[in-house]
C-alpha cells in the first residue's frame, strides 16, 4: 500500500514507524514541517532504508510566529494548505497523521475525502482541552469562544476519520464522548527507539556532584522556574538542553542570580541524544497540572530508553506519571509543589545506588515494550483498516 505519514513536528519514534512499514514492503512518505522549532529525528534517508522510503520537509519559507495567537493560527492556516497539496499530489491510499494543529489537520482530512485516501488521526494530545483553558486565561470570553469553536473541530474531526490512535486508554472515554465507536479507536501507546537510543552504564559516583539534564522543548508550562530552584538549593550540576524565549530567559534569570550550576545550551543532534542524555544521573521531565490525562511527555519514553532515572513533576493522574511509579523508574511530585520536586532531587543526589536502580529499571521496561516490530504489526493492522473503510466508500 501507499502510506503518508504526517508527524507536524518531526520526532523520532515516528520515523522509526515509518521506516518499518517501509521495510515491510509498502510505499511509506513521511512528511513534516522543517519550521517547527524542536528536537528531531532521523529524517533524511540512513544506510539501510528501504527503497520504498521518501522523506518530505515542508516549509512556509518564513519565521514560525509561535508567539502570537493570531499570526500562527494565520501560519498553520496557510501551512495546511501546503501540506495538503503535497500529501494529496503523491496519492496515498491511506494518510497517519497526529501532532499537528487542527486546522492543519482539517486540512489534512478534508484532503483526503477529496482524493479518496483513508485517514487515521493519530491522537497525540486532546489539543482542544489545552487551547481552551489557555485561551479563556489569556482573553476571557473572547478567549472562551475560540476555545469551544476548537472543541468542535475537533470533535468533528475525530468523527470524521476513519480510524483514532490514542497513545493512551485516557483518551478513549473522551474520543467516545464524541461520538467515535469504540471500534474505530486503537490504543497504542507511544515508544522511543531501542536501537538508536541505547543504555550506557553511568559514570561512577565518587568525586563528583549529580548531573540533572532536562532536553526538548522548554515552555511557560514546563514552570523552568522549577528548574532554577534545583540548581540553586541543592550541589548539583544542571543543564538545560532546549532553545527558544523561555530557554533565553531562564539562562538570563541564573546569570543575574549568579548560580553558576546552572548552564543552558541549544538542542541536542538526535544522533548524540542518547551519549547526551546517558552523561546524565537524573533526567527531568516536567508537565504542568492543566494538562491533566492528555498530554504525555514524549522524553519520559527517551530517558527510559537511555536507563536514567526520571525527576519528574507531572500530575498524578498522567500516563507518564503512573508509568514511572509502576515501574520504579523515578520519582515524581505533583506540580505546584516545588519543594516536593526539589526533595526528591535531594533523594536522588543522596542515593545513587537507587537513582542506578531506577534507570535499569526504565530500561528494561523499554526492552519490553518498545519493540518495533510489535508496534508496526498493530500500526499496519490500523493502516489496512482504514485502506478497507476507503475501499468501501468508493464502492457505496
Amino acid at each position: 500500500m501507499r502510506f503518508a505519514i504526517f508527524d507536524y513536528a518531526g520526532h523520532p519514534f515516528q520515523a522509526e514507524l515509518s521506516r518499518e512499514l517501509a521495510r515491510r514492503g509498502h510505499e511509506t512518505a513521511h512528511f513534516f514541517s522543517s519550521d517547527i522549532q524542536t528536537p528531531k529525528g532521523r529524517l533524511t534517508l540512513q544506510p539501510g532504508d528501504a527503497a520504498t522510503l521518501s522523506f518530505h520537509p515542508l516549509t512556509l519559507g518564513v519565521p514560525f510566529q509561535k508567539y502570537s495567537f493570531v499570526k500562527r493560527q494565520m501560519q498553520e492556516r496557510q501551512f495546511g494548505r501546503i501540506a495538503a497539496a503535497a500529501i494529496g499530489a503523491w496519492r496515498p491510499d491511506v494518510i497517519l497523521a497526529g501532532n499537528a494543529p487542527l486546522d492543519v489537520q482539517d486540512a489534512m482530512l478534508n484532503m483526503a475525502r477529496s482524493e479518496g485516501a483513508g485517514f487515521v488521526f493519530w491522537l497525540q494530545d486532546i489539543y482542544s482541552e489545552a487551547m481552551s483553558v489557555i485561551l479563556t486565561r489569556k482573553l476571557g470570553v473572547l478567549g472562551a469562544a475560540v476555545g469551544a469553536y476548537y472543541t468542535r473541530l475537533e470533535n468533528t474531526l475525530l468523527r470524521r476519520s476513519d480510524r483514532v490512535v490514542a497513545i493512551s486508554a485516557d483518551f478513549v472515554p473522551h474520543v467516545q464522548r464524541r461520538g467515535v465507536p469504540a471500534g474505530r479507536i486503537e490504543v497504542i501507546e507511544n515508544w522511543a527507539s531501542l536501537d538508536e537510543l541505547a543504555y550506557m552504564a553511568p559514570a561512577p559516583a565518587e568525586g563528583r556532584r549529580a548531573r540533572f539534564i532536562y532536553s526538548g522543548t522548554l515552555g511557560h508550562k514546563h514552570n523552568p522556574d522549577y528548574i532554577l530552584a534545583l540548581a540553586r538549593d541543592l550541589d548539583v550540576e544542571v543543564i538545560v538542553h532546549s532553545e527558544g524565549p523561555v530557554a533565553d530567559e531562564l539562562a538570563a534569570e541564573a546569570a543575574a542570580k549568579g548560580i553558576a550550576n546552572l548552564k543552558v545550551g541549544g538542542w541536542v543532534p538526535y544522533d548524540m541524544l542518547a551519549a547526551t542524555l546517558g552523561s546524565a544521573d537524573v533526567l527531568i521531565a516536567m508537565i504542568e497540572k492543566e494538562a491533566g490525562v492528555f498530554s504525555v511527555p514524549s522524553k519520559v519514553l527517551t530517558s527510559l530508553c537511555v536507563g536514567r532515572a526520571i525527576l519528574g513533576s507531572i500530575p498524578k493522574e498522567n500516563l507518564a506519571a503512573r508509568l514511572i511509579t509502576r515501574e520504579g523508574a523515578g520519582l515524581v511530585s505533583e506540580p505546584g509543589d516545588p519543594a516536593g520536586f526539589v526533595a526528591n532531587a535531594r533523594r536522588l543526589m543522596d542515593d545513587r545506588a537507587l537513582t542506578a536502580q531506577m534507570g535499569r529499571a526504565g530500561r528494561a521496561y523499554a526492552e519490553k515494550t518498545f519493540a518495533i516490530t510489535a508496534i508496526g504489526d498493530r500500526f499496519e493492522a490500523v493502516l489496512r483498516a482504514a485502506g478497507e473503510a476507503r475501499t468501501a466508500r468508493r464502492a457505496s
